[in-house]
Formats: structure tokens, C-alpha cells, sequence
């Protein structure tokens, strides 16, 4: 049985976690509010760029991936995952998706470090070619994603790779996200004309469109993984925030129960005193 003083430390000791959690729960919503402005500002940089992408992409875009090795059934998976623990069934969840989809001989590129630790956890090393931990300071991160793309492209040109994936969690509201994966070249292009020079109300080419696409086809990768990585950013901080909460609501609850089964103590051993007293008098007497 507990004694007073064990459970009265108990209680100590969780009402600091109940601190800890509490605290961050508010900056993970700080983060939150923040990610969100963000996310807006970003999200119409992306759909230009896809709107920009559409009006260029027919089936010279399709023909790029049909130049590939045709027997070739090889796919490359850009998983997204975070660096940073305490965000309940987050990571896991990512894993759990991206492990269910493996084929033999596909490959994984990771970023974040809690992916990597999972992959390395579970003896699946041999899907893993690349680890990637980007930097806090988002100026940098597009760069990275820009010769990240380069390098993927350059590969699935040579034959290795049939396809290329981005998995990440996409953002739904402050409850709910979800697992989401884009593959790059399931283009939904809009059939345009096949002459050399497009116009349209917002863009006007006079180079041929599969030359174009050539060109930009990295820079719209690196876009989709920009975004994708900062969806999964505000995703990673609505887990955080939720699991915090949980966390601190749970903290509430136990410490409840451990006040009460320390009254409960306390007052037993006040009653044995007292009956001890009251037993002494009249032995007295």
C-alpha cells in the first residue's frame, strides 16, 4: 500500500508534467496561428503555380514519364515526417501508411528525423537512400527542395524510378489531419491546344510547350514539396497541440485521484490517532 508521503509526491511530480504539458500545448498554438497565415500566403503561391502548370501540361507532360524504362516498376517515396517528438500517433501514422505501400525494390527518401529512427527501428533500412533533416529557418528550406527535385528527376530520367510520391499529412481543420499522397506524375492535365504559342487570360507562351515543361517541371516539384512540407508542419503542431492537451487533461484527472486517495490516508491515520488516544484515556481510567 502507498504511503502519504509517496502519493503526495506523486501528485507534486504530476502537477509539474501538468505544467510542462500545458506550456506546451500554448506555444504548439502559438506555432498554430502563425502556420496558418503561412499556409495561406503559400497555398496561393502553389495554386498559381499549379494553374500555371495546367495550361502547359497535355501529353508532352505525360510523355516525359512514358520515356521512361517501361519495365522499370520501381517507385521513389518522398516522406515527409517530423524531427520533433510529442505529437501523439503523428509520425507513426505516416510510417505505418508509407510501410503498407513498399514494393521490394522502391526506395525512400526521409526527411525528418523520427521517420528514419521508425525505418531504422523496424529493418527497413534497405528502402532508405536518403535522410534529410531540413533547417528551422524556412528561407533555406525551398533551396534544399529545388536540388532535391533536380536529383529526383535526374534519376527517374536515367530509368531508376517509374514514379515519384510525396507523402504527408495534410491539414484538414484544428481535429483532424490526414495522410495524403501526391503522386507527381498522375498529372490532371487540361487539354489545350497543340499549336506552339497558348494563350490565355493569364499566361501567353511562344516556346513549345514540352520545352517549357522541361524547364520548369523541378521548380513545380519543389513547389508541391514546399507545400506539402509546410502543411505537414501545421499538421505536426495540431497533433502536438491535441496531445498536449489530452496529456494535461489526463495530468487533471490522476491528480484528482491521487488527492483523493491521499485524504482518504490521511484521514485514516488521523482516526487511528485519535483512536489510540481515546483507547490510552480509558485504560488510564
Amino acid at each position: 500500500m502507498q504511503t502519504i508521503n509517496v502519493i503526495k509526491k506523486r501528485i507534486q511530480s504530476i502537477e509539474a508534467i501538468k505544467k510542462i504539458t500545458t506550456a506546451m500545448k500554448l506555444i504548439a498554438s502559438i506555432k498554430l496561428k502563425k502556420q496558418k497565415k503561412e499556409l495561406k500566403n503559400i497555398s496561393c503561391f502553389c495554386k498559381n503555380f499549379y494553374d500555371f502548370f495546367t495550361c502547359l501540361s497535355d501529353n508532352d507532360f505525360i510523355n516525359i514519364k512514358q520515356n521512361n524504362k517501361m519495365h522499370i516498376n520501381n517507385d521513389l517515396y518522398i516522406v515527409i515526417t517530423s524531427s520533433l517528438g510529442l505529437c501523439g500517433s503523428y509520425n507513426n501514422n505516416i510510417c505505418r501508411a508509407i510501410k503498407s505501400v513498399l514494393k521490394p525494390h522502391d526506395h525512400v527518401i526521409m526527411i525528418g528525423q523520427k521517420g528514419w529512427k521508425y525505418f531504422k527501428q523496424n529493418n527497413l533500412n534497405k528502402y532508405l537512400i536518403k535522410f534529410i533533416d531540413l533547417p528551422n529557418e524556412k528561407d533555406n528550406v525551398y533551396d534544399l527542395f529545388l536540388i532535391l527535385s533536380f536529383w529526383c528527376l535526374n534519376e527517374h530520367k536515367e530509368g531508376k524510378y517509374k514514379n515519384i510520391k510525396i507523402v504527408y499529412t495534410k491539414f484538414i481543420s484544428a481535429f483532424k489531419t490526414k495522410v495524403q499522397t501526391i503522386d507527381f506524375f498522375s498529372f490532371k492535365e487540361k487539354k489545350i491546344s497543340s499549336e506552339k504559342t497558348y494563350t490565355n487570360k493569364f499566361f501567353h507562351f511562344d516556346s513549345p510547350k514540352k520545352l517549357i515543361i522541361k524547364k520548369i517541371l523541378p521548380y513545380y516539384l519543389a513547389c508541391l514539396l514546399y507545400g506539402s512540407f509546410n502543411e505537414a508542419k501545421i499538421s505536426e503542431n495540431v497533433n502536438r497541440s491535441n496531445t498536449m492537451d489530452l496529456a494535461s487533461k489526463n495530468a487533471k484527472d490522476l491528480i484528482s485521484e491521487l488527492k483523493l486517495q491521499f485524504n482518504k490516508l490521511r484521514q485514516n491515520i488521523i482516526t487511528k490517532q485519535i483512536n489510540e488516544v481515546i483507547s490510552n484515556i480509558e485504560i488510564k481510567k
